[in-house]
């Protein structure tokens, strides 16, 4: 129910700010990087704090008004290093919901800060490694704030590289991650 609400106040910011724009671009992109994971202590398996590096996979689909308004959609995996699973184990899945504004720098730069909402779930497993009996799992949900600051590198007319930062403060944890993309303009 939560959810719905954010996103009905989305979907009415978005048409009602940018009404007027005229022409505008869609951007349709992959991201991968890596991740630092922090796990509060009820949430891990381990029941003590627990931090990790990983691997993270990014969607975005979006969209760039002429004056320069950007709203994204993302869908972002992230998980940590666990040696096929060995060790205690960490993923994330999170949809975000962004709006930011693209700033110009030069003619191949631009930076673009967002704020919006992530819908997330964690999901943490006990790891098969010294561990008599069935591994322990663990699953969380939840709503909160998240943040983006990209830089694009547009190399034509429809190619952009980016490099981007993005944070979300979850219940559970933090997460932060580092990724290199493509994106397609359009």
């Amino acid at each position: 129910m939560k959810t719905s609400r954010y996103f009905g106040a989305f979907l009415l910011l978005t048409t009602s700010v940018f009404a007027n724009a005229q022409e505008a671009e869609f951007i349709l992109g992959l991201d991968l990087g890596r991740n630092s994971i922090n796990i509060d202590q009820e949430f891990a398996i381990i029941d003590t704090e627990f931090d990790s590096d990983g691997y993270s996979l990014g969607y975005v689909l979006g969209y760039r008004w002429e004056n320069n308004l950007v709203a994204e959609a993302n869908i972002a995996y992230a998980s940590n290093d666990s040696f096929f699973r060995a060790f205690d184990y960490y993923e994330t899945s999170e949809i975000k919901l962004m709006l930011g504004y693209s700033f110009e720098i030069a003619e191949h730069l631009r930076i673009v800060p967002m704020l919006g909402f992530s819908r997330w779930e964690l999901e943490t497993k006990e790891g098969r490694l010294f561990n008599p009996g069935p591994e322990e799992q663990k699953e969380f949900d939840g709503t909160d704030l998240t943040y983006k600051v990209r830089m694009d590198f547009p190399v034509g007319q429809l190619v952009v590289l980016s490099l981007s930062y993005a944070k979300s403060e979850l219940d559970a944890s933090e997460i932060a991650i580092t990724q290199f993309g493509i994106k397609f303009e359009f």
